[in-house]
């Protein structure tokens, strides 16, 4: 289930919630530049002076420098003692010193960011900027199970963009969950209908215990979040600075 609810306070997290935190990257661009020494390591401040595009730096920094203000609300540290590491297939993950039970994942396009932060089970969370492109086709067919392109193929022309992207998160979602990233094959499971809620089946996987829901977010974009775990209520927050 998936509900909408105004900015929370972000120390109550129970075992069987998933928060989902929206973050518009424009609106808190300049609190977050402020806060980027003091809150980000040097390997995030080094990553984020190698992008190319001021775009792209501005939106690693404020979604990074968002990340690190939440988890360190529900640890009790403050933003820069937070140590993310990289775990399995490079994904970041707390260190388990910090607190081993809380799994957090984080996803930004466009100008917004989302992050999905859970307890006792690992999350992934994907948010894309709805985009028509020459190869849209060639991709799906690459990428999406049998009943995905059935669906994806009855889209009038223009829902296709949108149905290919609301099938793009919802697949990125499951996998970023999984921890696996890409690296697992997206088309060896199926997420279902773009127009009606996700509902996940494969030959090769068991998600009967799974919670996959599409989460809000302004025109534009599609998300979804995952967790390899039953009846997780799911809510979504605005970050604000205010």
């Amino acid at each position: 289930m998936l509900s909408m609810t105004g900015l929370a306070d972000i120390n109550q997290l129970s075992h069987d919630e998933i928060h989902c935190w929206l973050i518009d990257c424009a609106t808190i661009g300049a609190w977050a530049f402020a806060m980027a020494e003091a809150t980000l390591s040097q390997e995030e401040l080094g990553r984020a002076g190698s992008f190319y595009f001021a775009s792209d730096h501005r939106l690693y920094v404020a979604a990074h420098v968002a990340l690190r203000f939440l988890l360190a609300k529900h640890v009790r540290k403050t933003p820069r003692e937070i140590g993310i590491i990289a775990g399995p297939f490079g994904r970041p993950i707390l260190q388990k010193y910090i607190d081993a039970s809380l799994h957090f994942n984080l996803s930004h396009s466009g100008q917004l960011a989302m992050i999905a932060i859970g307890l006792d089970t690992p999350v992934g969370i994907d948010v894309e900027t709805v985009r028509d492109f020459a190869e849209l086709d060639m991709v799906a067919r690459a990428n999406f199970a049998r009943q995905e392109i059935e669906a994806f193929d009855k889209c009038c022309p223009a829902d296709r963009a949108n149905a290919f992207t609301t099938i793009w998160t919802r697949k990125e979602a499951v996998v970023k969950a999984q921890g696996v990233g890409l690296a697992y094959p997206l088309d060896e499971f199926e997420t279902g209908n773009p127009h009606k809620p996700p509902q996940l089946s494969s030959h090769c996987l068991d998600f009967a215990n799974w919670t996959i829901a599409d989460v809000p977010v302004p025109v534009g974009y599609c998300a979804c979040v995952a967790a390899p775990s039953s009846m997780r209520q799911i809510s979504l927050h605005e970050f604000s600075i205010n």
